[in-house]
């Protein structure tokens, strides 16, 4: 009876032990399971295609700088065109094409100018009496200007005269008086320069009113007739 007792606890025994070993097993087992891993796409094999000195089509790995100024395709190695490198311009085209840029630029410009054109001035009249108007202001401007020259020259004379004076009578020209003669032409100098500045003003303007009422004249002459 005892060594029945013996062999049935041996055996629960037994069975709880495996019941403990088996899921360390599985675990083990899962970590040394190979994880499958997405391939990534290998990219396609590319060659250069293009024409040596000779004429002939060649096919290769590299090019060199002389065939490629000429233009080549980049190919695949069964000969599928992937690119296709058009050949460098010439000196010649180089300038046509940089010439078309500047004149598709310049037509763009004028377009702009003549769209701000039309916005300021409705007719040939408005134009023309804006720039009567401009060209006038400007000359006032001059007229008070020539009369500020004057107005100065009179008043350095009279302080001039007054250091004469000083200087017949064996006297020192007191130094306020020379100031004021120095500040005097000073004054008379950037007058002058005004005047100057004012009369190149007047010949600016009036060109650029003459060259704005032949174009304002030109797009009324072409300007889309209303249905």
């Amino acid at each position: 009876m005892h060594n029945h007792t013996t062999f049935r606890a041996a055996k629960v025994l037994l069975v709880l032990l495996i019941a403990a070993l088996v899921p360390i097993a599985g675990n083990a087992t899962t970590a040394k399971k190979p994880t499958t891993s997405t391939s990534k796409k290998q990219p396609t094999a590319q060659m250069y295609r293009y024409t040596d000195d000779k004429g002939a089509v060649v096919t290769g790995n590299s090019i060199a700088p002389e065939y490629a100024r000429k233009g080549y395709q980049i190919v695949t190695i069964t000969g599928v065109v992937l690119q296709t490198i058009p050949p460098e311009p010439t000196a010649e085209e180089r300038e046509k094409i940089a010439q078309d840029n500047q004149n598709k630029l310049s037509a763009e410009q004028q377009q702009e100018q003549d769209k701000q054109l039309l916005l300021r001035y409705s007719t040939l009249e408005e134009i023309q009496f804006a720039k009567k108007r401009k060209l006038t202001e400007i000359d006032n401007k001059i007229v008070l200007l020539n009369s500020n020259v004057g107005t100065l020259q009179s008043q350095i004379g009279v302080e001039q005269q007054r250091a004469a004076m000083y200087e017949r009578n064996g006297q020192p020209v007191p130094a306020a008086l020379l100031k004021k003669i120095e500040d005097l032409q000073q004054e008379l100098k950037i007058t002058e320069g005004q005047v100057t500045s004012r009369k190149q003003e007047l010949a600016d303007e009036t060109i650029r009113f003459d060259h704005e009422i032949e174009r304002l004249t030109y797009l009324e002459k072409n300007r889309p007739k209303r249905q």
